[in-house]
């Protein structure tokens, strides 16, 4: 691993790459580049990956910025990225709310009713009717909360079911909180 350069030390390491009037790439340390062009301009860069290719992200041109404020940059931007790549991760991790209610929770649901009972139907009319009109149902679970389904009632316009819709999501949402949370143990 290349160790961070000082500011004294790019200067030198600068000078000497700018005499030599060619396009030029010095490590700066900690995934922070300085890219040298033909003409003498200097611009850092720090180097990423998305989507599994490495890309470079122009920070600044030296000497508007020094090494230390591109440093700083390249050091926000990075954890920047972290916290998206983090945040991608959790949203792929978990599941649209439609697909666990249809293959998770109403079957297990509809096992502890009695034979015959008219429940399990009026809970799957619920959700064609109301629950995948709203919007709800493209929703991940781990974007749903109190807001979204306000947001989503609201735009169905419908006070009829609010209720039972409200319920029936909140008992689905407990029952993936639970699961989750065992597998964790």
């Amino acid at each position: 691993m290349i160790k961070n350069l000082t500011e004294n030390e790019f200067k030198k390491k600068a000078n000497i790459l700018l005499m030599k009037r060619a396009k030029a790439i010095l490590n700066c340390g900690g995934s922070l580049f300085a890219l040298f062009t033909s003409k003498g301009q200097i611009s850092f860069a720090v180097r990423i990956v998305t989507n599994q290719k490495d890309t470079r992200i122009i920070i600044g041109r030296y000497p508007d910025i020094s090494l230390t404020e591109a440093r700083t940059k390249a050091n926000q931007i990075r954890k920047e990225q972290k916290i998206k790549k983090i945040n991608e991760d959790s949203l792929s991790d978990c599941p649209l709310f439609k697909d666990y209610f249809l293959k998770t929770w109403f079957p297990e649901k509809t096992a502890k009713y009695k034979a015959g009972s008219t429940r399990p139907s009026n809970i799957k009319t619920l959700f064609t009717k109301t629950i995948v009109p709203s919007g709800l149902a493209d929703y991940r679970l781990n974007e749903i909360n109190s807001a979204v389904v306000c947001r989503c009632m609201k735009e169905l316009n419908q006070t009829g079911n609010a209720f039972i819709f409200t319920l029936e999501i909140f008992c689905c949402m407990q029952m993936y909180e639970g699961i989750k949370s065992d597998s964790r143990k």
